[in-house]
């Protein structure tokens, strides 16, 4: 049958799990209700009532007044819908105006419970009516308040989940594994030591002690940003019971199909979403009791990782993939135990476990302590009896003894004369044997004595050579530090020089740059003069055509070359004039004329030299 809740768009999507109470059976199985036979309440909704009744009596006697129990009765019967009588609680034990919490418990499942026409009703519901009466605690409290309201609440549900026990106050054991649980699911490392701080030797702690303690030993300097994700860890283990959450590939029921649904495992009940998580649509609900059944599917070509599990509800087996063995394997465990536990809840196998385990453990420990104390009794009272049989033996012992030491008592005092007298003759020995060494000594001390004198001279000698040989070390280093002092001076001397040659070395590149641009304008002078020559030369050529074997008379001059190629000078210009001019004017210019037999060619050559400067040591163009 489809869930009324569910709208589907194709014959693949319809939910073949759910039954005309199935949203009953989801609500019940989800936030824990009334037993099946609908005649007493869940532990952990009694847990509540117990901790409201307590609150009620504020005395701690044990009994809460009926006219005090209306008011709380009033708002039970508004949640579980039924009509409220006043006139039934002040019958019920007629004659008692004051009713103890088994009393008023049984008044619930007799008067109240039997009237409801619903099988099922939201223990929240429940829960929320004992928290009004609870949270008026808090402002009891003292030190800093982090919680809100509805995480209080949230914590008091799962506080009432753990308390197995059926008491106001929660085992010091289960605190720290509820602590642990919490600081992990923050990603703080948890330690029991401050725990321990405060509940300073009690193994028992209330609900508003676990909240000052979780609260002022825990989170205090913590952001609510951090310390939710260990809210939500225990809404989903201890309110919820999420066992396990996760995405699988369901096989449609009717439509042979694979399709990824988002699956949520709780006690008795494998609900799956559409989606990535549990916030999609609910597609349906497959209950898981003890005649449901789980288990493995083989491996073939076209399936892998798959186990089935048998709904308890309509016998048929569901169809589901994982994403690898790991995961199925998971599953199926987690399946496997929500069957073991038959109607308990793993959770509520745990803890009961845990709790008879910690009953074994505490009974062997006191056992053993009580074993030890009586043992220690025992012993006790043997060291007692065995205590006066040696008083009464030493007693005895000493009467002879006393009687016995008279007699050594006269022997003693006569041997004592004798070895008195012994004594005496062998000090006498002693001490002349003493003076003889003494005297031996002495004069071993004398002869020691005058070594030592020797040694101390020769020590003084060679301590006198030392200071002698350091006053000449020294004074040899005082000279060495004026010879360093004059090197530096000679060192600063000569930088400031080489300093000055630096800067004359710049003017000089300077000058020697302008020469050269000179130069490069006398070369151009000279080739325009050399392109003229030629030209006047062409020209005397053909005025003078040379007749017969006559042909005109060449001089041969060897050109100088130079580091820019072939110069502009020859040999015999350098030897017409001095290589110095001593002048301070421009250098004038020097023209040989040649004349040839084929014509006058006119060359001018003009040339800078420079000569050493007398005052800044460096060259000058002339």
């Amino acid at each position: 049958m489809a869930d009324e809740n569910i709208t589907t768009t194709s014959s693949d999507e319809i939910d073949e799990t759910d039954s005309p109470d199935a949203e009953n059976w989801d609500i019940s199985l989800r936030h824990g209700t009334l037993s099946k036979e609908l005649k007493a309440l869940e532990y952990f909704t009694a847990n509540g009532l117990r901790q409201a009744f307590n609150v009620l009596d504020p005395k701690s006697t044990g009994k809460v007044t009926k006219t005090q129990l209306q008011i709380l009765c009033i708002n039970l019967c508004n949640v579980i819908n039924v009509q409220f009588s006043p006139e039934d609680i002040m019958k019920f034990k007629d004659g008692e105006k004051e009713l103890q919490f088994q009393d008023f418990i049984a008044y619930i499942g007799s008067k109240l419970l039997r009237k409801m026409d619903e099988k099922v009703v939201d223990s929240t519901k429940l829960d929320e009516i004992s928290w009004t009466i609870v949270e008026k605690q808090r402002k009891t409290l003292t030190g800093d308040k982090k919680l809100t309201d509805n995480e209080l609440f949230m914590i008091w549900q799962a506080f009432n989940k753990i308390n197995i026990d059926n008491t106001v106050n929660i085992d010091i054991e289960e605190t720290a594994l509820f602590l642990e649980e919490f600081m992990t699911a923050m990603g703080t490392p948890w330690t029991r030591g401050p725990l321990d701080d405060f509940a300073n030797g009690k193994i028992k702690l209330t609900f508003w002690e676990f909240i000052d303690c979780l609260e002022n030993k825990y989170i205090l300097s913590t952001p609510k940003s951090v310390y939710k994700f260990g809210l939500d860890k225990v809404n989903d283990v201890y309110v919820k019971e999420i066992m396990k959450t996760g995405l699988l590939t369901k096989k449609g029921h009717k439509v042979k199909s694979m399709k990824e649904r988002f699956f949520v495992l709780s006690p008795q009940l494998l609900t799956y979403y559409e989606g990535k998580s549990s916030n999609g649509k609910r597609k349906g609900v497959i209950f898981v009791a003890k005649q449901s059944k789980v288990e493995g599917i083989d491996d073939s070509k076209t399936s892998k990782c798959r186990f089935s599990i048998l709904c308890a509800q309509k016998n048929v087996p569901y169809e589901m993939e994982a994403c690898d063995p790991k995961t199925k394997n998971e599953w199926i465990a987690k399946v496997q135990r929500c069957i073991d536990c038959g109607n308990l809840t793993p959770l509520m196998r745990e803890l009961k476990d845990r709790s008879l385990e910690r009953m074994k453990r505490r009974k062997k420990i006191a056992d053993e302590e009580r074993s030890r104390l009586e043992q220690e009794e025992l012993i006790r009272r043997q060291l007692e009896e065995l205590e006066l049989i040696r008083l009464a033996r030493d007693e005895a012992q000493a009467q002879a003894e006393n009687e016995a030491a008279l007699k050594e008592e006269e022997r003693t005092r006569r041997e004592e004369l004798e070895l008195l007298k012994a004594e005496y003759e062998k000090l006498l020995q002693e001490e002349k044997q003493a003076r003889e060494v003494e005297n031996q000594v002495r004069e071993k001390q004398q002869q020691i004595l005058e070594e030592e004198m020797l040694k101390r001279q020769e020590l003084e000698k060679i301590k006198n050579e030392q200071d002698r040989i350091l006053e000449e070390e020294r004074k040899a280093r005082e000279g060495l530090e004026e010879l360093s002092k004059e090197q530096k001076k000679a060192l600063d001397d000569e930088r400031e020089r080489l300093s000055q040659l630096e800067k004359a070395r710049k003017r000089a590149e300077e000058q020697v740059e302008t020469f050269h641009l000179k130069m490069k304008e006398a070369e151009e002078e000279r080739r325009q003069a050399a392109l003229k020559v030629e030209l006047a030369k062409e020209k005397t050529r053909q005025m003078k055509v040379p007749v017969g074997l006559a042909k005109p008379l060449t001089l041969e001059q060897k050109m100088l070359i130079t580091h820019r190629g072939a110069g502009s000078f020859v040999e015999q210009d350098f030897s017409k004039r001095p290589l110095y001019q001593q002048t301070d004017q421009p250098a004038a210019e020097i023209v040989n004329q040649r004349k040839l037999d084929e014509g006058e060619r006119t060359e001018i050559v003009e040339s800078n030299l420079v000569k050493p400067s007398e005052g800044s040591k460096h060259f000058e163009v002339i």
